[in-house]
């Protein structure tokens, strides 16, 4: 049997992100909080989803590899 994964808020996540990354300005730290709620939520992010979700304009252009 396989012991039950201790459930984390994301608040908490959103806290230990924050204090593993303290370079991270207020709008990174505010991108990367939202980019992980979004995800928490199970789907793919596209980059101006996350932007909105954080209340930030959205590039524009994304450039991809």
């Amino acid at each position: 049997m396989t012991a039950p994964t201790p459930a984390l808020s994301v608040d908490a996540i959103d806290a230990a992100l924050a204090a593993a990354t303290p370079s991270r300005d207020e709008d990174g730290r505010r991108l990367a909080a939202a980019v992980l709620r979004l995800l928490a939520a199970g789907a793919p992010v596209s980059v101006p989803t996350a932007a909105a979700a954080a209340g930030m304009p959205a590039p524009r252009s994304v450039h991809r590899r």
